[in-house]
């Protein structure tokens, strides 16, 4: 159970980073190919993004077994 719980943190961790990195690459371009200007709210937000995925895959292995202790038994 602790593994399922693990790799399903792990696939959301990559694709909120991927979502981060889409947000920032479609801003980047938008703002290029339009000679707009950068909607920085946009860029914080696809940078909390890839913040937040490298985070929960980091801590992805404690909260498995944090929240699997009970099944356990």
């Amino acid at each position: 159970m602790r593994r399922a719980v693990r790799n399903l943190l792990r696939l959301i961790a990559c694709a909120a980073a991927v979502f981060g990195v889409i947000e920032l690459g479609l801003e980047f371009f938008r703002a290029h190919f339009h000679e707009g200007q950068i909607n920085w709210p946009a860029c914080l937000t696809g940078a909390a993004l890839i913040a937040a995925g490298i985070t929960l895959f980091a801590l992805s292995a404690k909260l498995a077994a944090k929240w699997t202790d009970d099944f356990e038994e």
